[in-house]
């Protein structure tokens, strides 16, 4: 996520999902001071009149937000996934709701969230459901501080743009030396970000055992969970489909550098 002007996107179905995700998408927009995407697939049966009260409830969400920002309206013939693919090509963010929480994420194969985390270039960030607890702190996930700059490229300002803390969860081996080599990393990773905002108030913690439960656990009571984008695999278990599954806060996924150099390849 940047603030050079590029877009945040969103996508509209109409969904109780696709609101919430408006409304955190407008938050990042104001916050960032850049111009609001609604983005909306028309469906095969679906009239133009459903279409235009699809987008105008939307934008009546985003204004109440942020009646500040610039609201723009984008109505695609695609199918979901493409539609919004295109729009991640130019948005800094793109936002996405993702509806059920009670099915294995197997199951969720075909959804289009899981879909766009794993392909679009952009950070992605589906928003489930509403916080029923305080917002209190960002929470990146960091397993490789010398790759994933990206990841706290997007961190720092979700951080700043709320005036919270940011919790940067690290995993720890148990191996006192290669721990140490870690947290040095970590700190170098850091240094340029805490230069550049230094309101953001930074704790790091190390994690043994279970890392993405820990995580999650962690991130109950926050305004956000960022972490990286899984490697392309594919698999159900990777540590971000999983916590976009499971997450309790909106979950913003970022291509990290190792992700696109196995996706460039």
């Amino acid at each position: 996520m940047t603030v050079s002007g590029s877009p945040v996107a969103v996508g509209v179905d109409g969904s109780s999902a696709s609101l919430l995700a408006v409304a955190f998408a407008a938050g990042e927009a104001r916050a960032f001071g850049v111009p609001l995407v609604l983005v909306h697939a028309v469906r095969p049966d679906e009239s133009a009149h459903r279409g235009e009260a699809l987008l105008d409830r939307a934008t009546a969400r985003a204004l109440a937000v942020a009646p500040e920002v610039e609201v723009l309206r984008r109505v695609s013939h695609w199918a979901p996934g493409p539609a919004l693919l295109e729009a991640a090509r130019t948005a800094s963010l793109l936002v996405v709701g993702m509806g059920g929480r009670d099915d294995p994420p197997e199951a969720a194969d075909d959804s289009v969230a899981l879909d766009l985390v794993g392909r679009a270039r952009c950070p992605v960030a589906v928003v489930r459901a509403p916080h029923r607890r305080h917002r209190s702190v960002v929470v990146a996930a960091v397993t490789d501080p010398a790759r994933e700059a990206p990841l706290l490229a997007v961190a720092f300002p979700l951080a700043a743009g709320r005036g919270v803390p940011l919790v940067v969860e690290v995993p720890e081996s148990g191996d006192a030396d290669a721990d140490a080599v870690a947290a040095a990393a970590l700190d170098t990773a850091l240094e340029p970000w805490t230069a550049r905002f230094p309101e953001v108030r930074v704790e790091s913690a190390g994690v043994r055992g279970p890392f993405v439960e820990h995580v999650l656990e962690r991130a109950s009571g926050a305004a956000a969970l960022v972490l990286g984008r899984p490697d392309g695999a594919g698999r159900w278990d990777e540590p971000a489909r999983l916590a976009v599954h499971r997450g309790p806060c909106p979950v913003v996924v970022v291509r990290t550098a190792a992700a696109a150099e196995t996706a460039d390849a």
